[in-house]
């Protein structure tokens, strides 16, 4: 038995581009996580690495991860991103900039 993981961006909350209009989270968290996504960038480390980093890394048991782009680039860009060592350190600060809004869930139907 294997687990799947999906959608590592969680549909564009962990993006540089932020979220589409249609998005269902609530609005604090899309702001914790666009406020996340500037820190990131203001640090040269796009916000999209250190989520797929991050969703591929963190536990063994999951056998494989989902993702998807309309881009060709960025299909290659995010296998890429997994042969790199993730910033740790930047992890806990995104963390702490999302705060408790990082339990928040919401429905998608």
């Amino acid at each position: 038995m294997g687990v799947i993981n999906a959608s590592p961006l969680s549909m564009g909350l962990l993006s540089s581009r932020g979220t589409p209009d249609w998005h269902p989270a609530p609005q604090d968290l899309k702001d914790a996580c666009a406020k996340a996504a500037a820190f990131c960038a203001g640090q040269g480390y796009p916000i999209e690495k250190l989520a797929i980093q991050f969703s591929t890394s963190m536990n063994p048991r999951i056998a494989t991860t989902l993702f998807s782009s309309a881009n060709p680039a960025n299909v290659q860009k995010n296998i890429d991103y997994v042969n790199e060592p993730m910033d740790e350190e930047l992890v806990l600060k995104v963390q702490e900039i999302i705060g408790d809004q990082m339990f928040v869930r919401w429905k998608n139907s």
